[in-house]
């Protein structure tokens, strides 16, 4: 007798999410085509896409992301593998340069005549910005639409490949198509921390996310 009110529950929680996805997209998508290039609209969406996947996450399935275990411990294994990730990136990069003629500039932002304030400008906007966006799109796929195509009953290795999959094809607009490969391989290993160390490793994962982005904004 209860089989009945469980699916509901559980088709409702799918439609929660998928109500989600679409305004999400729809708020990225006029974005992309009005070429915003303001910082602080991207901060604001990326704050609320948090906030809505937090209060989502433990509505639906009772689970708080801002409540970590071992949260110590969650930083400093992200913070290492963040630079693990970004060191190997920079390693194919140079590897595809080798062969390619692509160029691959260092610190490309310090050789611009900028003065001390448009520096310190640059670095604390691009922080706030990358600290927002990397734990913004960790709680959302590595969380929340994680656990909802398992609701939806999606099998473990489907439901990789397929954030994997939305989450590098996400980034094409305004990108090549390398690096949307660089990120696709690494929303893979995103997605495999989440697969190691569970559905309390939102911390872990979001912290590896902003510390590869915060390199790559700064060195590349």
């Amino acid at each position: 007798m209860n089989t009945l009110p469980n699916e509901k529950a559980r088709a409702a929680r799918i439609e929660n999410f998928a109500l989600i996805f679409i305004v999400f997209a729809l708020i990225w998508g006029s974005m992309t085509l009005l070429q915003v290039q303001c910082v602080a609209p991207y901060i604001i969406v990326n704050i609320c896409l948090l906030l809505a996947s937090r209060t989502m996450l433990k509505r639906d399935y009772g689970a708080d992301i801002f409540r970590p275990r071992h949260a110590k411990r969650q930083l400093l294994l992200g913070a290492a593998f963040g630079a693990l990730m970004f060191l190997q990136a920079f390693l194919i990069l140079l590897l595809i340069a080798a062969v390619f003629p692509i160029s691959i500039s260092i610190f490309p932002w310090l050789g611009v005549g900028w003065t001390a304030e448009r520096i310190a400008l640059y670095v604390a906007s691009s922080a706030l910005m990358q600290l927002a966006a990397s734990y913004a799109e960790e709680a959302f796929w590595r969380q929340y639409c994680w656990r909802a195509l398992e609701d939806a009953g999606l099998p473990g290795g489907a439901v990789l490949l397929v954030t994997t999959l939305i989450f590098a094809l996400g980034h094409k607009p305004g990108a090549s198509w390398l690096s949307v490969a660089i990120i696709g391989l690494l929303g893979l290993e995103f997605g495999l921390l989440r697969v190691k160390y569970g559905e309390g490793s939102f911390l872990l994962t979001g912290t590896a996310h902003f510390t590869y982005n915060i390199l790559y904004t700064f060195i590349m």
